[in-house]
């Protein structure tokens, strides 16, 4: 994952957290880890305005993510993720996604 944000703001991004990684048991008697289904990663990050910058309400980041999905054979992948965060000082609101971050606790 490569994360970008506006050039006004200093931003402090933390390691990907993983979920525990499933054993599989593959022909031959081949020890793998791995997931199935949605795997949803998650990072923190602290944003800290320059000096001089005058924050909007908003703030845009991106992350340019490559991964590798495996079955018989692995095959590459890449995204180009964008997501607008508002500017406040108020505690975040949990919205419909939140569940699929249950396994963070």
């Amino acid at each position: 994952v490569t994360w970008l944000a506006p050039d006004w703001i200093a931003v402090g991004f933390g390691p990907l957290n993983w979920p525990n990684a499933q054993e599989f048991l593959d022909p031959g008697n081949i020890r793998t880890f791995g997931y199935t289904g949605a795997l949803v990663l998650y990072s923190t990050f602290t944003f800290i305005p320059k000096a001089g910058a005058k924050p909007g309400p908003f703030v845009p980041v991106q992350a340019n993510v490559e991964w590798l999905a495996c079955k018989d054979i692995c095959l590459p992948g890449r995204a180009e993720l964008k997501l607008t965060l508002p500017v406040d000082s108020k505690p975040p609101v949990f919205t419909p996604h939140a569940q699929l971050f249950e396994h963070t606790n």
